[in-house]
C-alpha cells in the first residue's frame, strides 16, 4: 500500500471513530413514537385532539386505487384517516371521473394512529388531513415559478381549478392550504366563486394542496380550529403575507431593535405560554392509552 493510499485510510478511519462518538446510532436517535404504530388501534374510530398536537383511534386504510383516485408513497404508512375523511376522498374521486378527469393522486393522510410524524408534517395528526396533488404524476412541474412567485400558464390548467372546486364543495372539507398566488389568480375573477372562501394560503403548497376537515360529530374530545373569518379571503395584505419575498422582507425588519416589553405584555406573554402548556399536557393525556410502545 503507497503512502498516499496508506494516509487516506488513516483519515477515513478517523473520521469514522469520531462520527461513531458524536453520532449516535439511527435505532438510539429521538423518535416520536407514534411511527412506531405499524396498525391501527382497537375500538371505535375517533379523531383526538387537535390536528397538530392528536391522534387517530381505530384508523381506517384508504385503499390504494379507487375511482378517481391512486394513493401514492404508500411505503411511508401514512394512509389511515378518520372514516369521514376517507368517505369525502372517495367522493372526490368519484365526482373526478364524472367530469372525465384523470385520477387524483393521495399522498400523506396520517399514521395508523395519528400523531406526529418523524418528517413531512406537523399536522396530518388527527385523521382529518389530506394532501392531494395538482398533477397526475409526482414529478409534475409547480405551478409558481420564479422569485416573484407568478403562476407558470404552461403548468396551471382547467384541471388545478377543477380540483380545487370539487374538494372544497365537500360538505365536510373546511379548509383547504395551497399557494397564495393560486388563490390570488382566482380572487381576480370578475365573479369569484363562493367556494375560494375555503381556500387558505400557505407556503409551499404549489405542487399538492391540502384538505382539513372539520371535527367529526362523534369525536367528542376532538378540538376544532377557529371558525373561517367573513368574506372570500381575498384582501391583498393578507395574501402577500404568505409570499416568500414579504417573509424575507420581515425577517430582515425584524433584526431592528424594538422596545422594551412593559411588565403587562410580559405577563401576558407568560399566561399565554402558561396556556399552550397546559393545552399539551392535555392533550398528551388524552393520547397516551393509544401511543404505541417505545
Amino acid at each position: 500500500m503507497s503512502a498516499a493510499r496508506s494516509l487516506n485510510w488513516l483519515l477515513i478511519s478517523s473520521l469514522s471513530a469520531l462520527l461513531c462518538l458524536v453520532s449516535p446510532p439511527l435505532s438510539a436517535r429521538s423518535v416520536p413514537p407514534w411511527s412506531k404504530a405499524k396498525t391501527p388501534s382497537e375500538g371505535t374510530a375517533q379523531s383526538l385532539g387537535f390536528y397538530s398536537e392528536g391522534c387517530l383511534r381505530a384508523g381506517v386504510a384508504l385503499e390504494a386505487r379507487a375511482p378517481g383516485l391512486r394513493s401514492v408513497r404508500r411505503s411511508r404508512n401514512r394512509y389511515y384517516g378518520h372514516p369521514e375523511l376517507l368517505a369525502t376522498l372517495y367522493q372526490i374521486g368519484e365526482e373526478l371521473e364524472a367530469e372525465g378527469l384523470k385520477p387524483a393522486l393521495v399522498g400523506d393522510l396520517s399514521q395508523p394512529r395519528g400523531g406526529l410524524m418523524t418528517f413531512g408534517h406537523k399536522s396530518h395528526q388527527s385523521g382529518l388531513d389530506a394532501d392531494i396533488w395538482f398533477g397526475v404524476s409526482l414529478k409534475g412541474k409547480s405551478a409558481v415559478m420564479g422569485r416573484e412567485e407568478r403562476l407558470n400558464p404552461k403548468v396551471w390548467s382547467a384541471r388545478h381549478e377543477s380540483l380545487l372546486r370539487i374538494a372544497a364543495q365537500q360538505r365536510l372539507v373546511e379548509r383547504i392550504f395551497v399557494h397564495w398566488r393560486i388563490k390570488a389568480e382566482l380572487c381576480q375573477r370578475s365573479e369569484p366563486p363562493a367556494w375560494i372562501r375555503k381556500l387558505r394560503p400557505w407556503f409551499g403548497h404549489d405542487k399538492h394542496f391540502h384538505i382539513r376537515l372539520s371535527c367529526p360529530k362523534d369525536s367528542e374530545a376532538c378540538e376544532a380550529q377557529e371558525p373561517l373569518p367573513e368574506g372570500l379571503g381575498c384582501e391583498p395584505e393578507h395574501l402577500k403575507w404568505f409570499s416568500a419575498l414579504e417573509a424575507r422582507a420581515r425577517r430582515l425588519k425584524g433584526g431592528e431593535e424594538k422596545p422594551p416589553l412593559t411588565e403587562a405584555e410580559r405577563e401576558q406573554k407568560r399566561a399565554a405560554a402558561k396556556a399552550r402548556r397546559e393545552r399539551s399536557a392535555r392533550r398528551a393525556a388524552l393520547c397516551q392509552p393509544l401511543s404505541p410502545k417505545r
